[in-house]
């Protein structure tokens, strides 16, 4: 009996037993699953930075995390550990917070080796404030277009009241000519 394989040349057995493996659940703090979410990183790790990764998630508020270490020891890889991690889980909103000057130096290593989606708080920030300036902007020339209409309206009433006037006023009627018809 022959195994059909799928695109990625995996049997059925195989598959199955990757998507096991990949599902099984592991307690957070372990290594089998730190290493599983980690898979397609693109890092070289330290053990001191698995370990502030798994000191993390073993925390008593495994609701979040702190990591503070010294500058270059690589707090963005714990960093990330961390969030492939709970990637991993299925927790999705993740909030980070680092100093303005390494915004965007955070964001664009978080994608180039965790490959994970990131936005700058910031950014989004100043574009709702750019959206809130256009709808300043776009109520002041509603603004302006009601008050055109209100003096549209005002001039027209009060062309029309004086057309109504001077048809009111009496009017002396002159003959200037006289015809006569002499009817055959």
């Amino acid at each position: 009996m022959g195994h059909s394989k799928n695109y990625m040349g995996l049997t059925p057995y195989h598959a199955k037993y990757f998507a096991y493996e990949l599902t099984r659940r592991y307690s957070s703090d372990s290594l089998q699953k730190l290493v599983a979410s980690l898979s397609d990183a693109q890092v070289d790790l330290n053990p001191h930075q698995v370990e502030a990764a798994l000191f993390a998630f073993r925390s008593p508020l495994s609701k979040g995390a702190i990591l503070a270490d010294e500058v270059g020891l690589g707090k963005t890889i714990e960093a990330g550990i961390v969030i492939s991690q709970k990637c991993a889980e299925r927790k999705r909103r993740i909030l980070i917070i680092v100093p303005s000057n390494l915004r965007k130096q955070w964001n664009q290593e978080l994608a180039d080796k965790f490959f994970l989606p990131s936005i700058i708080f910031e950014e989004k920030v100043k574009a709702q404030r750019q959206i809130k300036e256009m709808e300043k902007k776009r109520n002041e020339l509603r603004q302006n277009l009601y008050q055109a209409q209100d003096e549209v309206d005002v001039r027209k009433e009060n062309l029309i009241n004086e057309i109504e006037s001077r048809m009111k006023q009496k009017t002396e009627t002159n003959e200037l000519f006289t015809i006569k018809w002499k009817i055959v």
